[in-house]
């Protein structure tokens, strides 16, 4: 039995489910959920508006009703975190005064890209792909995908709503990448803690390992060049 985390404000999981999740995601997120801070709670969105904007909306909407809540852990449905994952990004939130903190998860889909994260000091995409695997510690970040990353309240108290959409006039923009810049300009930071890895479910678990066996094959390796 995995104990409660002792030490930080209670905060929110927030799962902003579709339709349906793979049963290893519903392992982990149940560990996960009784791994928390005291006095923390779980939101997840069954019915309703189906895109992912909308259902983040309307989480972050529940979360900011009580300001006991003091951050929001967003975990999507396809992701496998480990029971620390709370615990080890408000630890390192709290270490380099993180507004927004993302663990380390990779694209499920060829190339394994690290998922919607731009990393400040890798700007060029094949560069990113080429040294993530050796990449650790909390690195500031220009944007990071949502597939479990912590949000503290002021940030969200602060923007203006909507706080996820997808541009019509920019089509393909991820919400991610959108709500990211938001909070830069005004005047938030974003990290990514890579030391803290989150399996992205698919047919298998995409991973660090998973993705750096990858790019030695010679699929990976024409990708690098």
């Amino acid at each position: 039995m995995i104990g409660r985390v002792g030490g930080f404000p209670p905060g929110v999981l927030a799962i902003p489910v579709t339709s349906w999740m793979w049963s290893v995601s519903a392992r982990a997120l149940l560990t996960l959920s009784h791994s928390l801070p005291p006095g923390s709670s779980v939101g997840m969105t069954t019915e309703g508006p189906s895109s992912s904007s909308a259902n983040r909306n309307r989480l972050i909407e529940e979360f900011l009703r009580d300001e006991t809540f003091r951050w929001i852990l967003f975990v999507d449905s396809d992701m496998e975190p480990p029971a620390r994952a709370a615990f080890s990004l408000l630890c390192s939130a709290a270490a380099v005064g993180a507004d927004v903190i993302a663990a380390l998860c990779y694209s499920r889909q060829q190339p394994y890209r690290l998922a919607a994260a731009e990393i400040e000091e890798l700007p060029e995409d094949k560069e990113r792909i080429k040294s993530a695997a050796d990449m650790y510690g909390v690195r500031k970040a220009n944007a990071v995908g949502m597939g479990c990353t912590l949000i503290q309240r002021h940030v969200l108290e602060t923007l203006r709503t909507p706080w996820f959409e997808s541009p019509p006039d920019k089509p393909g923009t991820l919400e991610d990448y959108v709500f990211c810049e938001k909070a830069r300009k005004a005047g938030f930071n974003v990290y990514i803690d890579c030391d803290l890895e989150v399996g992205h479910v698919g047919v298998t678990s995409i991973g660090r390992e998973f993705a750096g066996a990858w790019y030695s094959t010679p699929a990976g390796r024409e990708q690098l060049k």
